[in-house]
């Protein structure tokens, strides 16, 4: 586990920068404000890649933004931005890709900061496999999690590689079942994260994984971020000024301070 979560954090070294909106750019308050306590939702169950904020709390680097932030592990990026909108949580952590598709149907919800700049999402197999080029993939098995990110872009990932339609054997299963599918050798590919997914399937199998990374071939998109509701930023703009300054400095010391980061995610 402790390999799997700094593995994570380091793969992420030169693109932890927690880009946010305007509300950001806004001075430090002079005084100390009043502590807030605050509950942010990740997208899935935590990893490296989440290490900064559990660092940012175990560091006081919220407090000292009068914020007590209370972390919870999330299933899907879907169920984040739901969480969100109905006001179950202030901030959630989830795809940009899905935060925006919610955001085009009509979410009342902002994606106001991107943490990783390039995408770390695309095609998983076992190295034993020989999937290298795009046209390995012809008559191979994958398998997606329904509505999830890597699906999402998929299709320009095919066009902008030639893939065709029936080139592929695509299924759709929930997350558990085609990581499942994945590791019982009954498809030969799975979609997910260099950061995370990937190097889980290399831990649970003990073999090497090949990645291809949609971004690789041209087709980079936003990334994981933070997600808040339109009336948290009318309501309460400090508390999202101080939220995103709070997660920018922790990005930053997590990246200064990767196994200090990862053991403040494990002491959990």
């Amino acid at each position: 586990m402790y390999r799997a979560c700094f593995k994570a954090l380091k793969a992420m070294t030169g693109v932890l920068t927690l880009l946010a909106t305007a509300l950001v750019a806004a001075p430090a308050a002079t005084q100390e404000p009043p502590r807030e306590k605050v509950a942010l939702l990740l997208n899935r169950t935590a990893t490296g890649e989440h290490s900064l904020f559990y660092y940012g709390v175990q560091s006081g680097l919220y407090r000292e933004e009068g914020i007590e932030l209370a972390i919870q592990e999330g299933r899907g990026s879907n169920l984040t931005v739901e969480a969100v909108e109905k006001e179950a949580v202030t901030f959630g952590y989830a795809d940009s890709i899905i935060a925006i598709r919610w955001m085009t149907q009509g979410a009342p919800v902002k994606l106001i900061g991107v943490l990783v700049q390039t995408s770390p999402i695309g095609l998983i197999s076992l190295s034993e496999r020989n999937i290298r080029q795009p046209r390995d993939l012809v008559g191979k098995k994958l398998v997606f999690e329904p509505r999830d990110a890597a699906e999402q872009v998929f299709t320009a990932f095919s066009r902008a590689t030639g893939l065709k339609e029936g080139d592929l054997d695509i299924a759709e299963q929930d997350g558990t079942s085609q990581h499942a599918a994945f590791l019982a050798g009954k498809a030969d590919l799975l979609a997910g994260s260099v950061n995370d997914v990937a190097i889980l399937v290399e831990d649970e199998t003990g073999k090497r994984v090949a990645f291809m990374r949609y971004a690789d071939f041209g087709v980079n998109v936003l990334n994981n971020g933070i997600v808040v509701r339109n009336s948290h930023l009318i309501a309460k703009p400090d508390l999202v000024r101080r939220f995103m300054r709070a997660s920018t400095r922790s990005a930053e010391a997590a990246r200064a301070n990767p196994a200090e980061s990862v053991a403040a995610l494990l002491a959990v």
